[in-house]
């Protein structure tokens, strides 16, 4: 799976960066994916997912 994730800073920049990780289902929790989301949605930091081209926030 390959997230992108961007956060503003104080300035006119927003940092972006790729996140790459792998797992199988066997070894995750049912949860782990939505906890992650969710994590990252409250400390307000923007999720771009998908490989059809088209972003969006959160899950």
């Amino acid at each position: 799976m390959l997230l992108q994730v961007s956060e503003p800073t104080s300035g006119y920049y927003t940092l972006v960066f790729d996140v790459a990780f792998s797992y199988a289902e066997d070894d995750v929790n049912a949860n782990f994916i939505d906890n992650l989301f969710k994590a990252l949605e409250e400390r307000e930091i923007c999720i771009f997912k998908g490989v059809d081209g088209e972003s969006k926030r959160g899950k």
